[in-house]
């Protein structure tokens, strides 16, 4: 009997070491996941990608700007009285009050408050800042959000960190008051909620409430699967105390507040209290009023349930709850309860869908990581080059395309800075590389021809007459035959000034050619190669690679400014091609300003191959068009570049400098020398300085005298 004691006993001790070494590996393995929960993955923090941020200026055209399409696709409305509140605006004939909601991007000049717009025949004649009492010049407007980086072991969440001490006394006493009211006193389980709730789900027969406490709610967050099973409830527990033991409430609550979630914010996750409070209310943490705070609090029960952009009713009666809790509590006076129960719901509705942009987000992501590896922000969010607006437009101009939209490419830059501001891909996302013939880059291989040679004049002028057998067997004048045939003028360009001249000028555009017998053989451009080249041609001789621009908010840009492409040629021959270009058609001279030449875009249209390019610019604004289509219309193509094309922000702004050595002089088109009073067809032609003509023309037009300005 005692030998059988023995064994029993030893066999119990055994199992009971056994069992303390379980316990013992097990606490090891709570204490760890604790640890790597706070030290580790609590710390991530997902990283907001975010459109150019637009600047409204004194003198813009709000329909060219297409200020309130910016407005409404970042989800400001048209307020129901006459004074906007957050989110809202006012538009009348002559005025334009919008209530900036708070931007949390700090460092970037962003408005938020009461703006007032003077608005006289459609443009911007004043800004006044309505809470300072100041007129300003311009302001910036909030960039719209493009995508999220996910943080390792997160989601695409809309979550932004802020200390504790910044997040309101009143919103910390309202989720403590809902949420876990005894979360200061217990050591990380509530016995009497856990009862409580036990309770209240067998009299329902159904789960109704948890009775988790706040630190059980963060590790069910950070660390655990929502499924609702007993083995998981334990390891919960066994978390939450754990996790009181080896941190103070202040830790707990700062991480909880941070990663609360409330619901969804269009297509993205919303966590966390600031992130929550801009953009439900368009408001900062401090600006919230006891309201606000009690409707914060009320839908963190079931957010997908009581949010308030759904179920707006549901929100009010548990808002009113927490007012109560608030008041019975003396957190707040009697005077703050009554007008927070008169106070309706009103909260900011999320705006459009963000645009389409993964082929810029995917070519600008080595651009992301480079600013991400030198950032020292907590929580940085990105600033990128890309415009939304011009995005979604652009993609709904290539979709007149019909189908072959699904396989052409177009690119929005700004030559003189080189920054990408949208671009289309096919799905595939990826350029063959095929195609490419001289006339895709006539324009640069017709500046040598228009260049003096050394001591000698410019063989040929916009008027020169020039003799290019072709369809029309017949002379006409440089732009004439430019227009209507294209390879006989290049033939006769390369049999005057020679192939390698032309090779020559290629190849300082950066353009790979060669001559190889009587031809000039150009290898192919992609579409950023292609913008690049005509950026050069737009921004007047030097001009950056055409790349996505990106920067962390609030810090400088620390990449290094990309090396431009300059050529040799100087402004005032590429100023006549792109004048060429722009196909002028004749007109009275007394209506022309040669600065205002500028506003005309210059469009250009070409094959190859392959397909189609559509080429159209201004001096800050291109776009190019690919279309995997010979046989396309010229018209059809010339018609998608032009409502692509930005439309200018003011035409009473300053324009480009003609170029030095640019002249301009009245021509008439029937003679093609220096127009007189009586000439009917007169077009002003730009010229280099001594390649004007000098003579007038000799005929006596039969048609009514035209007054036209001596140049």
């Amino acid at each position: 009997m005692d030998l059988n004691l023995r064994k029993f006993f030893a066999a119990w001790k055994r199992i009971l070491i056994i069992a303390a070494a379980i316990l013992g590996v097990y606490a090891l393995y709570v204490a760890g996941s604790v640890l790597w929960a706070f030290e580790f993955k609590l710390k991530r923090w997902p990283v907001p990608i975010h459109g150019t941020p637009v600047s409204t200026r004194v003198g813009d055209d709000i329909g060219r700007i297409q200020l309130l399409q910016r407005l409404e696709r970042l989800g400001y409305v048209r307020a129901s009285g006459n004074v906007p509140e957050v989110g809202e605006y006012v538009q009348s004939a002559t005025s334009l009050d919008v209530h900036f909601k708070h931007c949390p991007l700090e460092g970037e000049g962003i408005i938020s408050g009461p703006v007032s717009f003077t608005i006289d025949a459609n443009r911007i004649r004043a800004i006044h800042l309505m809470r300072s009492l100041q007129d300003v010049d311009q302001i910036t407007i909030e960039p719209e959000l493009l995508s999220v980086l996910p943080a390792s072991g997160w989601g695409q969440d809309l979550c932004r960190p802020v200390p504790l001490e910044e997040c309101p006394d009143l919103l910390k006493d309202a989720i403590i008051l809902t949420e876990d009211r005894h979360f200061l006193s217990h050591s990380g389980i509530d016995l009497t909620s856990i009862i409580r709730a036990l309770e209240a789900n067998l009299k329902a027969w159904r789960y109704l409430q948890g009775g988790s406490t706040i630190t059980q709610q963060l590790m069910k967050m950070t660390l655990l699967s929502p499924r609702k099973t007993i083995p998981r409830k334990i390891h919960e527990i066994a978390l939450a105390l754990a996790t009181e033991l080896l941190y103070s409430k202040h830790t707990i609550l700062e991480a909880y507040l941070n990663r609360l979630y409330f619901g969804h914010w269009g297509q993205f996750p919303l966590r966390g209290v600031d992130a929550a409070a801009s953009h439900l209310f368009g408001k900062s943490l401090r600006q919230l009023d006891p309201a606000e705070c009690a409707l914060l609090a009320a839908v963190i029960r079931a957010p997908n349930i009581l949010t308030p952009l759904r179920h707006p009713e549901r929100a009010l009666a548990r808002r009113n709850m927490v007012l109560g809790l608030l008041f019975k509590e003396g957190k707040i006076s009697r005077d703050e309860y009554e007008h927070g129960l008169n106070t309706p719901v009103r909260v900011r509705k999320p705006g459009a869908l963000p645009v389409k942009a993964g082929a810029f987000l995917d070519l600008a992501r080595d651009v992301f990581t480079d600013e991400l590896s030198r950032s020292r922000s907590r929580c940085p969010s990105i600033i990128t080059s890309l415009d939304p607006v011009l995005q979604h437009d652009t993609y709904i101009h290539v979709k007149r395309l019909g189908n072959l939209a699904a396989e052409s490419f177009a690119v929005l830059s700004n030559p003189q800075t080189g920054e990408l501001r949208a671009m289309i891909c096919p799905e595939s996302g990826t350029w063959t590389g095929r195609g490419g013939n001289l006339e895709t880059v006539l324009p640069m291989s017709l500046i040598p021809a228009l260049m003096p040679q050394k001591n000698a004049p410019a063989r040929f002028t916009l008027t020169s007459q020039v003799f290019a057998p072709g369809a029309s067997l017949k002379p006409g004048t440089f732009r004439e035959v430019f227009r209507e045939d294209r390879p006989s003028l290049m033939r006769k360009v390369l049999d005057t000034i020679g192939h390698e001249t032309v090779v020559d000028a290629l190849r300082e555009f950066g353009i790979n050619a060669e001559r190889v017998g009587d031809e000039v053989r150009v290898s192919p451009l992609s579409p950023l190669k292609m913008a690049h080249v005509y950026g050069i041609m737009a921004a007047g001789g030097s001009a950056p690679p055409v790349t996505p621009r990106a920067k962390i908010a609030g810090e400088s840009d620390t990449a290094p400014p990309p090396p431009k492409t300059a050529v040799s040629c100087g402004p005032a021959p590429l100023f006549l091609v792109n004048h060429l270009l722009r196909g002028i058609q004749p007109t009275p001279a007394r209506f022309v300003v040669p600065e205002r030449l500028c506003l005309v875009p210059s469009v250009f249209v070409a094959r190859d191959g392959e397909g189609t390019w559509g080429v159209a610019y201004r001096w800050e604004e291109l776009v190019v068009i690919r279309i995997p289509d010979t046989k396309i219309s010229s018209g059809k193509v010339r018609a998608v570049l032009l409502r692509a094309l930005p439309g200018l922000r003011s035409e009473n702004g300053s324009f480009p400098p003609i170029p030095e050595g640019i002249t301009f002089v009245n021509i008439c088109l029937t003679s093609g020398l220096r127009a007189t009073s009586i000439c009917p067809d007169v077009l002003r032609e730009p010229f280099l300085k001594g390649s004007q003509p000098t003579e007038w023309c000799p005929l006596r037009h039969g048609a009514k005298p035209i007054r036209s300005e001596d140049p």
